[in-house]
């Protein structure tokens, strides 16, 4: 007679027959062989996408920092527009020239210059 072996498990239930054993333990590792492509698939498949997406967002933010170079040097080149403007509008011979003819005013008359001399001594009872 066939001898038959009892195997325990952890939770203590006897099974009468070692290929039983054996079929569950193939069950469990055929599962495993069967999700593994899948699983290594999604895991390829996720990388691929994040990937992407980088590589989008580096093509995204490159056109942006060109976008953004761009509306700088036009506003240098406005910038330096205005302060060759602002020195032409400032000269002293335009200055003068405007206070002349439009606001009226009269040239120098040096006869009319009055210098004051500041006393060089302290004054009393002041706080100097």
């Amino acid at each position: 007679m066939a001898e038959s072996h009892t195997i325990r498990t952890h939770n203590e239930q006897t099974l009468a027959e070692p290929w039983l054993l054996e079929t569950l333990s193939a069950d469990r590792q055929g599962g495993v062989r069967r999700w593994l492509p899948l699983l290594l698939g999604l895991l390829l498949l996720g990388g691929t996408l994040l990937h992407v997406w980088q590589r989008v967002q580096v093509i995204r933010l490159g056109y942006a920092l060109e976008e953004i170079q761009g509306r700088k040097q036009a506003l240098l080149r406005g910038n330096k527009t205005l302060q060759v403007e602002a020195a032409t509008l400032s000269t002293l011979d335009r200055v003068e020239r405007i206070a002349l003819r439009e606001v009226g005013l009269q040239p120098l008359d040096r006869s009319r210059i009055v210098v004051l001399r500041q006393d060089p001594s302290p004054v009393r009872g002041g706080r100097w």
